[in-house]
């Protein structure tokens, strides 16, 4: 089997922001409640993809005792790990994708999910069902017996299990003839037991997603925690405990004893992605179109003629006919043979190139143009891509609403602070990006928002294919702010894409040197935004809820995106004091939990904790961004000399990630969108009036003086 398309499998080294730690089981007014049971993470376990990312044929890897299973390897991946986990544990191994809310990991079974994310496998909360999340986010996360849309269901689309472990290397996982045992249902799901040298046995896993989302790989182990006495040791002036975790750490008075921390592979995680077969897009304002179909015709070798059902008939894997992504990208994964592609869209016709007019910027977005006309593509053992404009019936270009497709926070440690990467990809090219530095005040349910920085495809901002990664230094907020991302689209038929200026770097500078405002017209859809919550590597401070009251004796827990059960949990001294070092706080966005002593449990964001505790941060020059663990913490034996305030002001909430404006957009109304004539005269006009006042100015001051 070889692949038409993008669909380059390819198998590289990256960090993720999985979290590597222990989850801990809590008493909560509002969870249930799991006795003595920590639930480890393994954030890096070893992936391979089960064909070749260069030569896409078949058997390359994952070789099976069913040679019947073959013709869908291209689909499929090899689990396992060469690091030990914990020896002869139930292991439960997960598939994590990265959405547009973030990276989500998933057993392939909603009933696991529940149970190993809330505790709970009968819980109704949707944030405790991975596999939906899933499902609803990506609109195209699938296994067996998932219905396909036309009445079956998706063959092959599972999870495989086998008993073996008799490997040392990842050479050796990749080329081991194993027995695979297939899932044909979620309630089939389940763990896997690792052996005496911690080795997990391979597990293949076949989830259909839709192209350019990366997939990485997960493991879970419940393991029993076994209470001792507490050490005896006491923190002069203030005694903050902290929850089970790695190593033995303590809770109340109790000690949590676990296994040894699990060690990463070096370089990072596995990290399997693919690229697009190709991209459909308007062949006037050159924007992606999703939704549009696109159907693979194959000739059939009997009759010469090429046909939509023969296709299907040779590839049962396929989605054929398929709508294209948010970024209007698809892909077909086939045998060799000849094939034609004919998309289809309500108000758009698929020309010939004599018919078709494209843009000047077209050869900067896209390549391998696809026409009507366009020859045979003949798939022949090497990658094919096209990229197929459709023209709108009225001639009118049109334009389509920027999405977030996937994002990620990861920390990075540089000169030991904490920085953080933002990266991902957005629905359209070259996006133009501006980073706001935002805070909400106590007693105030106004924000205000700064221009911190701006990204192009030139220092990390999105790309051709929308793809972004740059870092941003948390250092610049003050207590209480965080960042807000706006992802605002080009007219990609202007000349944006060189290293001419930028027209909202001229309207910056218009702001900045004349101190005016500039109110102007924006489309909806044209901008989206991604708040980004500050990544704090030191905790250190007093529990207050959310009204501003102190809370003595609070439980504290740190929780992560779409899961109840803690990372860690730590519990404050009679004065509401406590600390949690770097090393207990996961590598992922996470908030704070406290429950009071009468079992009333409120949740704040990291920025609303700094922001509370602003003035101890200040008198007691503690660094949240800076990374200290329990025997590098240069505080360890300070008690501290601040009295805090027992009432503060409540705090506001932090809005949620929506669709929303730039402050600095596009000066044209609606209606010119498309006549770069209303912008520069707009530019022209704004700076001719700036230049006046300023000569006006100078004139004024020089007559002043000469009288």
């Amino acid at each position: 089997m070889v692949v038409l398309s993008p669909h380059i499998f390819k198998s590289t080294l990256i960090s993720l922001s999985l979290f590597i730690g222990v989850f801990v089981s809590v008493v909560s007014a509002q969870d249930p409640v799991v006795n003595n049971a920590n639930l480890k993470v393994y954030g890096c376990i070893n992936a391979v993809l089960c064909s070749d990312s260069t030569a896409h044929t078949d058997n390359d890897f994952c070789k099976s005792t069913s040679s019947d299973e073959h013709d869908i390897y291209p689909h499929r991946s090899r689990v396992f790990s060469t690091t030990p986990l914990d020896p002869n544990v139930n292991t439960y191994v997960t598939e994590c994708v990265l959405t547009s809310k973030g990276n989500i990991c998933t057993t392939g079974s909603s009933r696991l999910d529940k149970m190993l994310f809330c505790g709970n496998e009968n819980d109704t909360r949707d944030i405790c069902d991975h596999y939906k999340i899933l499902r609803d986010e990506l609109s195209l996360y699938y296994l067996y017996p998932d219905p396909d849309g036309n009445g079956g269901n998706w063959p092959g689309y599972t999870v495989y299990y086998s008993n073996n472990t008799n490997y040392t290397s990842v050479a050796e996982a990749k080329t081991l003839q194993v027995a695979l045992t297939r899932t044909a249902s979620q309630d089939e799901r389940g763990p896997v037991v690792t052996d005496s040298n911690g080795r997990l046995p391979i597990v293949e896993w076949q989830g259909y997603v839709p192209e350019y989302t990366s997939r990485t790989y997960a493991a879970f182990q419940i393991v029993s925690a076994t209470p001792t006495p507490s050490p005896t040791v006491a923190q002069p002036g203030v005694n903050p405990t902290l929850a089970a975790g790695v190593g033995g750490q303590q809770q109340g008075t109790l000690q949590f004893v676990t296994p040894t921390p699990f060690t990463p592979p070096p370089g990072g995680c596995d990290t399997l992605t693919y690229d697009p077969y190709g991209r459909i897009f308007d062949a006037v304002s050159l924007e992606p179109i999703a939704l549009a179909q696109v159907s693979l015709l194959q000739m059939d070798p009997r009759t010469k003629e090429f046909s939509l059902a023969y296709a299907q008939s040779r590839s049962a894997i396929n989605v054929n006919p398929q709508s294209s992504y948010k970024d209007g990208g698809f892909s077909f994964l086939v045998e060799d043979g000849d094939y034609k592609l004919q998309p289809t869209l309500g108000g758009y016709n698929f020309l010939s190139k004599a018919e078709q007019t494209l843009g000047s910027n077209v050869t900067q977005i896209y390549s391998d143009i696809y026409y009507a006309d366009s020859p045979v593509i003949k798939q022949r053992g090497s990658i094919q891509h096209r990229d197929i404009p459709l023209q709108p019936i009225d001639g009118v270009g049109k334009v389509y609403d920027i999405q977030i497709i996937s994002q990620n926070q990861e920390p990075v440690l540089k000169n030991g602070v904490q920085i953080v990467n933002i990266n991902g990809q957005v629905s359209h090219p070259f996006a133009k990006t501006d980073v706001h530095i935002c805070g909400v005040q106590p007693n105030s349910a106004t924000e205000t928002c700064n221009l911190y920085k701006s990204y192009t495809s030139s220092n990390g901002g999105p790309d051709k294919y929308g793809v972004f990664s740059f870092d941003i230094d948390q250092s610049e907020l003050a207590s209480g702010q965080r960042f807000r991302v706006d992802f605002t689209k080009q007219d990609l038929t202007q000349n944006i894409l060189t290293n001419a200026i930028n027209l909202q770097d001229i309207l910056v500078w218009i702001q900045d040197v004349l101190g005016v405002g500039i109110v102007q017209a924006q489309e909806k859809g044209d901008s989206t935004s991604l708040n980004i919550e500050p990544m704090v590597a030191y905790i250190e401070g007093y529990a207050y809820d959310a009204e501003g009251t102190i809370l003595p004796n609070a439980t504290i827990h740190i929780l992560i995106p779409f899961a109840k059960r803690p990372v860690h949990s730590a519990t404050a001294n009679e004065n509401g004091y406590y600390r949690i070092t770097s090393e207990y706080l996961p590598t992922s966005p996470y908030t704070i939990s406290y429950t009071s002593s009468a079992g009333v449990t409120s949740e704040i964001t990291t920025s609303q904790f700094l922001l509370q505790n602003k003035e101890f941060i200040s008198s007691e020059n503690v660094d949240p961004i800076k990374y200290v663990t329990e025997s590098t913490n240069p505080r360890r034996t300070i008690t501290p000399s601040f009295i805090p305030q027992q009432k503060i002001a409540p705090i506001s909430g932090i809005p949620q990630p929506i669709q929303t404006v730039s402050p600095i957009q596009k000066i044209e109304e609606t209606s010119s969108r498309n006549n770069p004539l209303y912008l520069v005269g707009a530019i022209v006009l704004l700076l001719m009036g700036g230049a006046g006042a300023l000569i006006g100015l100078h004139m004024f001051r020089k007559r002043s003086v000469t009288e």
